[in-house]
């Protein structure tokens, strides 16, 4: 980029113009390729020569043999699928693949691509994406440089090559603005690393800046304060500029969690921060979600209506019309459930209000907006998808668009199946924002087998576990506190909680082990609550409600934590703090940030790799 590097040039400069400056070691070019450096010479126009050669010629004063002590970068985020040519990502590929898999942004080539130059007790430095420590298709990044592993094609599993790695020492984060760069949608984090292999029991120094940048006065002086934090005995620190806190066994919690990282850097608050160390401590012997369905005791699947079979693509619009709406109208839907009888269903069409009515044997139960939905017992109150077709009469199907009756067949084809094989005992919400008056419950339970759609993730339970104690420790604020910590930022108070990385590392009760007494308790209690009109999830921490209270107190006596029942009002307090504080971030973006760039279109183009690729 040689505006760029004209501009790297001209800054330099800038420092000190006093000052005699050769500037023959900038150039303009390829920063990813490892195994290439310009060489210092007399020639106007160095050459390129490969870094073995290079070393081997030039003499131990004129270049230090390993390598570099530091190495900064603001990398790009752009997504790798704006490469200029196929054989540009195939040469990243031959280079770098054992490292950076999947889709992944710019920014991944440049982090790995460093460790060539990087010596032993060096430090590497950058501008990180929020995709570095949750993103599914970045870990294998994080496995390269935090647990010295690469990806073996042949064995298709990660194996360990190397003895070192990296220790993360500095994250810092903004507690008042998204991200750093300008006009960016998503967040982004300052990190630093040292490469070796000692220093490994070292806690992280994490930090929350309390001020935007162009409001600190003097920078120098804020890093030296927090270079004198990191190097004291305090456990934490709050200046008017930034709070400050230790993170300690990073390194157990990189080995046990590498496939998202967000605890130790996610969140806004640092009274929320301690109070999730020191539950993460106190259930880090507990199973967590993935260990359930490892072992087979629950499945969890994702449903994208019109996507689970093969040859049901290019039909992903009709599968969608098929799912009526009984909660609210968000989204695209064409049917409305107005009424049920004994064995069929009154639907109403959203273009001229028609009328119709359909038979059970043509519909299966679903869910496809938690949006409004108040009971966490869904059962018979549940939403359809229709998927014999030929009860719609012709004349809605042609205004609402279900007119390709191949597609249509396909489509309902599509449902039929995936209800077959995916529906589940409990439905999770994948994505929402907090706080929201229409969010009642995380969880939803229902006797009756139901498909959840994009945002909702299905739990089957094949035998063994009952769902209830389980659906209610999941809408508890002991379980939200650990998916805020896990989950995944995507705009303002927008989250995800995905299967893979978020709701999968979710610690529950040992349920085999519970008292009997407990485990009847929890049934009792979700009997009654289960159809219970209550208060929005916000609102019931923010007002400590009766029944969130006691929710929380047979959830902290199932996971074994009696002793934290006086650390209730404590941990709805730090819940909220940070739901708060999260608001306040997407205020002041709205307030500075820049709308319709190039570079929130970049940002916009990266967050989508944050996905988890699926089984279905």
């Amino acid at each position: 980029m040689h505006f760029a590097y004209h501009m790297t040039c001209v800054n330099l400069l800038a420092q000190n113009l006093t000052l005699p400056v050769k500037l023959t070691h900038i150039r303009a070019g390829d920063g990813i390729e490892p195994q290439l450096l310009y060489v210092e010479g007399k020639e106007e126009d160095p050459p390129v020569i490969p870094l073995t050669a290079w070393t081997e010629k030039v003499k131990p004063e004129h270049f230090p043999s390993e390598a570099f002590d530091c190495v900064i970068m603001n990398p790009p985020f752009t997504r790798r699928e704006r490469l200029a040519a196929i054989s540009e990502a195939r040469r990243l590929d031959k280079l770098l693949g054992d490292k950076v898999r999947g889709k992944v942004g710019y920014w991944a080539y440049f982090l790995a691509a460093a460790d060539n130059v990087v010596k032993y007790g060096g430090k590497l430095a950058s501008v990180t994406p929020e995709e570095f420590f949750a993103g599914g298709s970045a870990e294998s990044l994080r496995r390269f440089l935090f647990l010295g592993e690469k990806y073996d094609a042949e064995k298709k599993a990660y194996v360990k090559r190397l003895q070192r790695w990296y220790t993360p020492l500095y994250v810092v984060r903004s507690g008042v603005e998204v991200a750093f760069s300008e006009g960016a949608l998503y967040r982004d984090y300052l990190m630093v690393l040292s490469k070796g292999t000692e220093n490994t029991s070292r806690p992280l120094t994490f930090i929350i800046l309390k001020k935007r940048l162009d409001e600190i006065e003097d920078a120098r002086d804020v890093a030296r304060s927090i270079r004198s934090f990191a190097e004291s005995s305090a456990e934490k620190l709050q200046t008017e500029v930034f709070d400050g806190i230790k993170v300690k066994k990073v390194k157990q919690f990189l080995d046990k969690h590498i496939s998202n990282l967000k605890p130790i850097v996610g969140l806004n608050v640092i009274e929320t921060q301690e109070l999730l160390f020191e539950l993460l401590d106190r259930v880090a012997g507990l199973p967590t979600l993935a260990e359930l369905e490892k072992n087979g005791t629950i499945a969890m699947h994702y449903y994208n209506p019109g996507q689970y079979l093969s040859v049901s693509k290019g039909v992903e619009r009709e599968a969608r019309l098929l799912f009526a709406t009984r909660y609210g109208a968000g989204g695209k839907w064409v049917f409305r459930i107005i009424k049920e009888e004994e064995r069929s269903v009154l639907f109403e069409e959203k273009i001229q209000g028609k009328r119709f009515k359909m038979p059970l044997e043509a519909l299966v139960r679903t869910l496809r907006t938690y949006s409004g939905v108040k009971h966490i017992d869904i059962t018979d109150e549940e939403e359809y998808a229709i998927v014999e077709p030929n009860y719609i009469p012709n004349d809605i199907r042609r205004f609402t668009g279900l007119i390709n009756p191949t597609k249509v067949r396909q489509a309902t084809e599509d449902i039929r199946k995936a209800y077959d094989e995916l529906a589940g005992d409990l439905l999770l919400v994948r994505k929402l924002q907090i706080p929201s008056p229409n969010i009642y419950w995380l969880a939803f339970r229902s006797s009756n087998r139901v498909l959840g759609t994009t945002d909702r993730i299905n739990v089957r339970i094949p035998g063994g576990l009952e769902p209830e104690p389980l659906c209610l420790y999941l809408n508890s604020s002991i379980a939200f506190l650990q998916l805020l910590a896990f989950h995944i930022e995507t705009r303002g108070a927008w989250i995800r909680l995905d299967k893979e990385g978020v709701w999968s590392e979710i610690h529950v009760p040992d349920f085999w082990a519970l008292k009997e007494e407990i485990r009847h308790s929890a049934k009792d209690i979700y009997k009654r609550l289960g159809r219970a009109d209550v208060a929005p999830f916000y609102d019931r921490l923010k007002n400590r409600s009766s029944e969130q209270h006691e929710i929380d107190l047979i959830s902290l006596k199932m996971l074994g934590l009696e002793s934290w029942e006086n650390k209730l009002n404590e941990l709805h307090s730090a819940i909220i703090a940070e739901l708060e504080f999260m608001l306040k971030t997407l205020n002041t973006s709205k307030r500075f940030g820049r709308k319709n760039t190039k570079e929130s279109e970049q940002y916009e183009e990266v967050q989508e790799t944050l996905e988890w690729s699926t089984e279905v």
